[in-house]
């Protein structure tokens, strides 16, 4: 394989890596942004790389899975004071996510 060759398929390689990045940075994005439209004034922004990253359960189980399993955690979960959810239901709706979207992922397959 010639050099210039070479260049290119790196090239490709590089720029479609970037690309895959990227768009995996908006999934992330979107699933976030309706996981804080749930318990707000409290937000989960922080959540990235460590216990509570949500992405390798959106990579594992999908967006669409892992935003359902949002939506039942937060309808099961989530107890209010006036507007406001409290910060311990808060809390207990985040940690219950997984094991929804694990349930859910299986389900799915079988």
């Amino acid at each position: 394989m010639k050099v210039f060759e070479q260049l290119r398929d790196i090239k490709a390689y590089i720029d479609s890596k970037e690309e895959e990045d990227f768009m995996q940075k908006e999934i992330y994005d979107i699933v976030l942004g309706h996981l804080n439209s749930k318990i707000k004034p409290f937000y989960y922004e922080n959540f990235q790389k460590g216990k509570g990253d949500l992405r390798p359960l959106i990579r594992d189980a999908g967006p669409k899975i892992v935003m359902e399993s949002i939506d039942i955690s937060a309808e099961q979960y989530l107890e209010y004071e006036g507007d406001a959810p409290t910060r311990d239901s808060v809390e207990k709706f985040y940690i219950k996510i997984g094991g929804i979207a694990y349930n859910r992922s299986r389900r799915a397959q079988a």
